[in-house]
Parts: structure tokens; sequence; C-alpha cells
């Protein structure tokens, strides 16, 4: 998925990749490692939820 933000215009791109089994991995590449952290606070309950 690739994005910029509204207010910032900072791009970001996130990538999940299946691994074997029931894993994955979430890459979070953005200009600013603020909005990473965030995004991935976000992201990894939703995703992890089976």
């Amino acid at each position: 998925f690739a994005a910029k933000t509204v207010h910032s215009g900072s791009l970001m791109l996130v990538t999940v990749e299946l691994k074997e089994g029931s894993t994955a991995q979430l890459i979070i590449n953005t200009e600013k490692t603020v909005i990473g952290s965030v995004l991935l606070r976000e992201l990894k309950p939703v995703l992890s939820q089976g």
C-alpha cells in the first residue's frame, strides 16, 4: 500500500509479506519515524486478529 499523508504530504509504503504458517512480516517505510511508529501501533493489533 502506498500513500501520502494529507497534512505534510509525507510518502509511506506499507508491505505485508506472508510467511510460512500463519505468520506475516509488516514493513513500514516512511520519511518520518513518528508516523511509522503510530501506523505500526494502529495496524499491529488489527492484523493480529485471526
